[in-house]
């Protein structure tokens, strides 16, 4: 999974651990809340929010909505990385020392848009461009992450072969990420200004 690679972010990183696994669940969790608020709104997953929610009560929610399938616990802070949990299209993240949940990620099962997001959520915060490629070969790839400040939420976009961005309305959104305030203004302090719908350049802070 590119995105995962190019990005050095630990928190970004443990938000998409959902995205490396087979979108397999026999539980359709359709939005997951974001926009339907069901069963709850971010920055709350199926009873779970980051900051709040312990390793054994997020483990219980996913058990009791039926989430809880081909569960791998994982911990790669001995590599700078993090720890948590990992189900079928979901990730739990956990605080560093803390069996408290510090990130949820998800995919969306079903389509939604940029426009949908702004029409329930208003703009963005912010947004983070990383491109990755060859130059000498004109070849990139370029990631896109929309950032919500008051719901603490992590959007991450569909990927385009390009050294920028160049954002729609119909730009769709492949992941999902709710995060404590602590790790979110970690990840948050990287973005740039939202401009609207037009192209983006990587940005370096």
């Amino acid at each position: 999974m590119r995105i995962g690679r190019v990005l050095l972010i630990s928190l970004v990183i443990g938000l998409l651990e959902a995205g490396c696994w087979p979108n397999t669940n026999n539980r359709n969790i359709g939005d997951g809340g974001f926009l339907s608020a069901e069963p709850c709104g971010p920055p709350c997953f199926f009873e779970i929010v980051p900051g709040v929610t312990t390793k054994n009560q997020a483990i219980s929610m996913l058990q009791t909505w039926e989430l809880y399938m081909n569960c791998q616990e994982y911990d790669n802070r001995k590599q700078g990385g993090v720890r948590g949990v990992a189900c079928q299209n979901i990730s739990i993240g956990l605080q560093n020392d803390l069996d408290i949940v510090e990130s949820v990620g998800f995919q969306p099962m079903q389509t939604i848009t940029i426009e949908k997001v702004i029409a329930k959520h208003g703009e963005p915060s912010g947004v983070l461009v990383i491109a990755e490629g060859y130059p000498q070969n004109n070849e990139y790839v370029a990631s896109m992450l929309l950032y919500y400040d008051t719901i603490r939420v992590t959007l991450v976009l569909a990927e385009q072969n390009s050294g920028e961005y160049s954002l729609t309305p119909t730009t769709t959104i492949i992941n999902i990420g709710y995060s404590d305030q602590k790790s979110y203004d970690l990840s948050r302090k990287y973005s740039q200004a939202w401009k609207g719908y037009t192209t983006y350049e990587q940005w370096n802070p």
